[in-house]
């Protein structure tokens, strides 16, 4: 029975209250991650634009939903067909207590929607800020754990596992609501769609307007298991989720468009998130979600055949606009410097350490 699945899945509540959501890193600390992890430092720049956000009382699932929770959703509902391939496979795989994996977004709403259907709650897929909340709670923690880069716990690549880990793993890591194995193993869909934050001062094309992911996997660096980390333009086959229960939603849904930037009108000196497409001999060329390409002219920018390869998404500047193209330039550190000289600044990485020792005794600097 559906109600019988519910009542085996625990539980975290996560009080009402504000939290700070989004980051403010300074350019420094940009510059040290995309050299540490060798990324573009576009990516780090997602979750730029913090804000001190009131969330209601919400609960939220302690463990990502497993393959045993699954199974036994498929045995009551008979859904089989509406499941990926690789996901009823590894069914058959895996330990019942591995989160399930690879689950695709309209599988994990199917399965909320039937859970709601057959409870007195409304379960759903956590929006990314309450994913972030219960991720890192009040002490502004660089990752679910704290501010230590642990690779005894984070199931990221550096940990050498290269599968998700059981919940019942004694190595599964720990966030500061007590969460169970939000940085690393499976990232997690959430609700929300890839927009900037209100306060970040880059647009973003229609092109990059994917489900967010949080929380890392265990094929990629640690860097994706960081609270704020934001992504999904290219999701891992490690791909699952965890349910909220909410008493209402009217507010949550409301506060959803309140925090962000859905301008889509471009022009000149505008920043603006893009998706890689192809190259000649000549450009570089960019989607925009528009009628008209960017394009980079290739003598003036860095090689970016690696990002050609995987369709990243990289930061333009537009400099100008014709009849056939958006005329564009790769951001360099001048425009980085620009960037987050035009997003309001409250606390840096390092002053968010310190405040975290403060108030917890744990708080040793990460970006050293």
């Amino acid at each position: 029975m559906i109600a019988n699945l519910l009542k085996r899945m625990k539980f975290i509540k996560i009080e009402e209250g504000k939290f700070n959501f989004g980051f403010n890193y300074t350019p420094e600390e940009v510059l040290h991650l995309s050299n540490k992890y060798n990324i573009y430092f576009d990516w780090l720049l997602k979750e730029i634009g913090q804000e001190n956000v009131y969330l209601p009382e919400f609960y939220i699932s302690e463990n990502p939903v497993t393959i045993g929770a699954i199974k036994s959703f498929l045995e009551t509902t008979n859904l089989h067909s509406k499941f990926n391939s690789d996901l009823l496979a590894n069914i058959n795989k895996f330990d019942h207590n591995t989160p399930a994996f690879p689950i695709n977004l309209s599988e994990a709403k199917l399965f909320c929607n039937i859970l709601t259907e057959n409870s007195e709650y409304i379960l759903d897929l956590p929006y990314e800020f309450e994913w972030e909340k219960a991720a890192k709670g009040y002490d502004d923690r660089i990752f679910p754990w704290g501010n230590d880069p642990n690779t005894n716990i984070s199931n990221t690549s550096e940990s050498g596992y290269n599968y998700p880990l059981p919940i019942n793993d004694n190595t599964i890591n720990s966030s500061y609501f007590s969460v169970k194995a939000m940085g690393g193993g499976v990232e997690e869909l959430t609700k929300s769609l890839h927009y900037p934050y209100k306060s970040n001062p880059i647009k973003t094309a229609l092109s990059v307007r994917y489900p967010i992911l949080r929380g890392g996997t265990c094929e990629h660096q640690m860097d994706l298991a960081m609270c704020t980390r934001r992504h999904g333009n290219l999701p891992s086959f490690f791909r699952g989720f965890r349910i909220v229960i909410r008493k209402g939603c009217f507010e949550v849904n409301e506060l959803s468009r309140s925090l962000y930037n859905i301008d889509s009108y471009f022009n000149p000196n505008d920043y603006v998130f893009v998706k890689l497409l192809s190259a000649d001999n000549e450009f570089y060329y960019v989607d925009l979600g528009l009628p008209k390409n960017g394009r980079i002219n290739r003598k003036s920018t860095p090689d970016l055949s690696r990002g050609i390869c995987f369709n990243s998404e990289i930061i333009v500047k537009i400099n100008s606009i014709n009849s056939k193209y958006f005329e564009c330039s790769k951001i360099d550190t001048d425009d980085l410097y620009e960037i987050l000289g035009r997003t309001p600044r409250e606390k840096s990485v390092d002053e968010k350490c310190k405040d975290a020792a403060h108030i917890s005794n744990k708080g040793s600097k990460h970006f050293q």
